[in-house]
């Protein structure tokens, strides 16, 4: 049965790997071009996710810590465009792929000690925090078109910005209250 799980997730992971491959070709010319404040800006962003991994590590859940400081690492690279241009997709992946994996792991732990508090909290701030990532994505695409101004690139620096500090306060937030329930 692991075993079965193990070759679903690689051919998985493959499948996800030639799709990106085609986007990347596909979407060529597609890229959003962000100045270097626009880069500072995001990356400074991406720190957020240290608040979550701090909570974790204070509740004595390293797991939980480790997972949201490779969330951090990748998102720095990956929202920053830190890394060189040949990689840039491939970190965006592990951007997504990392931030998922977390995101799972955290809905985990909040669902094993579930109660109205933690539910309530979390799911407010998690609906928040899902608006800001629509309103990023959506405001994404159009800083990605043709003829994009810098504007339309700030508005996907300050939406994105704003998704990162949401959704890091409400994984604290439920790191914090679950830890309390013990």
């Amino acid at each position: 049965m692991v075993h079965d799980c193990l070759q679903g997730f690689l051919r998985s992971v493959q499948t996800q790997l030639r799709l990106l491959r085609g986007h990347r070709d596909a979407a060529a010319g597609r890229k959003m071009v962000k100045d270097a404040q626009q880069r500072v800006v995001v990356s400074l962003s991406c720190l957020c996710y240290l608040i979550p991994s701090v909570s974790y590590f204070s509740s004595f859940d390293a797991l939980g810590g480790y997972l949201y400081l490779v969330v951090t690492v990748f998102s720095v690279v990956a929202d920053g465009n830190w890394a060189p241009l040949p990689y840039q997709e491939s970190l965006r992946l592990a951007d997504k792929w990392s931030a998922s994996s977390a995101g799972i792991y955290t809905f985990l732990v909040l669902t094993s000690r579930l109660s109205l508090k933690i539910f309530v909290s979390t799911t407010v701030m998690s609906l928040i925090a899902l608006y800001f990532l629509k309103m990023s994505r959506d405001v994404g695409a159009k800083a990605k078109q043709p003829g994009a101004s810098k504007n339309d690139v700030w508005r996907w620096v300050w939406a994105h910005s704003a998704w990162h500090l949401v959704s890091a306060a409400a994984v604290a937030a439920g790191a914090i209250i679950s830890s309390t329930q013990d």
